[in-house]
């Protein structure tokens, strides 16, 4: 059995179709979901450096009560 240059067109084109069609639908929830995760994780930070900042002043008051 050979393949011939029809076949690969018939099987090819739509194949190469479903794959670009599945990409393009995909890529702007990729991008929202990749916005998202950006914004969560600036929120995230800005909790971490608000946490630091508390234990760095409770860390100061333990070495003064401590010292004393």
């Amino acid at each position: 059995m050979t393949v011939s240059f029809v076949d690969i067109l018939l099987l090819g084109v739509p194949t190469i179709l479903v794959i670009v069609g599945i990409y393009w639908n995909m890529k702007d929830a990729f991008f929202t979901f990749s916005e998202n995760n950006n914004k969560r994780l600036d929120q995230l930070q800005q909790q971490n450096a608000e946490i630091l900042k508390e234990l760095d002043v409770l860390r100061k008051k333990l070495e003064e009560t401590t010292t004393k």
